[in-house]
């Protein structure tokens, strides 16, 4: 990628970073800030070096010390820096002095959400990566030990978790939980439009970040499960999106226990607030708006 800002970089005016991985992966921008005098924009999903360490990386001194100026020397050939979580702005402070400013992601989907399903069974759906992060052995357990007969727990997606979590379900002899696996992007449509309560869950460490399924399912118009703390679970509560729970057991268990005794009218409710909100502050034409003032700001 830094060859080829090289070899091209002196067609284009500005340079977007969308770091959603490592951050090395801005190292290109750097490079053309620094030997083209291209002004850098970056919009960050994951806040390094937090993110190293919440996956298990225990530097010695020196390490951290590298990582941590590797870090701000990133910043520092950036003209704009933006977030896509709002704890991320007091995150990135030690690191620079610049203003840091909140902007969401966004969803693609502007069709008419689903009225509410008229299911047996109360379905509770996750939708999305089965990784290590998601804290699913913890849903699944929590679920799998009220074993509700009126109730249907759907996880789906692929991942490291898919085949752990399918012997889990298994061993336990667990019911009404459901492992279908990978479903292609079209079907999700159709998915959350049979589900009654969208679930995003979050391990502690990572209850910082603003799920980008977050703006997915409330464009869907569905209430959410929120096992999860900081953003997400501040914004479900604040906007009466649905219920938050810390991610423990216990919490994870009472969670569930509210959401198969909440009404339909609350259910309904919750499902109207979220779209609101979609439409008021994920609104996709308003965000590539600011990102282009932004881009065009002397």
């Amino acid at each position: 990628t830094t060859l080829w800002a090289l070899v091209h970089g002196w067609r284009y005016s500005h340079v977007f970073i969308y770091h959603t991985g490592p951050l090395t992966m801005a190292v290109a921008g750097l490079t053309l800030h620094h030997l083209q005098r291209k002004p850098c924009t970056i919009w960050t999903q994951d806040v390094w070096p937090d993110t190293v360490y919440a996956y298990g990386f225990k530097p010695s001194w020196w390490k951290r010390l590298l990582l941590n100026n590797f870090v701000r020397l990133i910043y520092s050939a950036t003209r704009t820096i933006t977030v896509s979580s709002p704890s991320f702005v007091q995150k990135l402070a030690p690191y620079t002095k610049k203003t840091v400013r909140f902007v969401p992601q966004w969803t693609k989907d502007t069709t008419e959400p689903k009225p509410a399903p008229n299911n047996a069974k109360r379905v509770f759906t996750f939708a999305g990566n089965l990784g290590s992060v998601q804290n699913l052995d913890e849903l699944v357990d929590a679920f799998g030990q009220l074993a509700p007969a009126n109730a249907e727990l759907r996880l789906v997606g692929g991942g490291i978790s898919l085949e752990p979590l399918r012997e889990q379900v298994k061993t336990k002899g667990y019911q009404n939980i459901l492992l279908p696996g990978r479903q292609p992007q079209s079907a999700m449509a159709a998915l959350f439009a049979e589900s009654d309560v969208l679930i995003i869950s979050l391990k502690p460490e990572f209850s910082m970040t603003l799920p980008a399924k977050f703006q997915a399912y409330i464009a869907a118009g569905r209430p959410i499960f929120g096992v999860l703390g900081g953003d997400t679970a501040e914004l479900i509560r604040t906007h009466a999106l649905g219920v938050a729970a810390d991610p423990t057991p216990e919490a994870i268990k009472e969670g569930f226990q509210t959401l198969f005794n909440t009404p339909s009218d609350q259910l309904r409710q919750w499902g109207e607030n979220a779209r609101a909100l979609s439409l008021a502050q994920f609104n996709r034409t308003h965000l590539i708006d600011t990102f282009t003032d932004l881009l065009l700001a002397p």
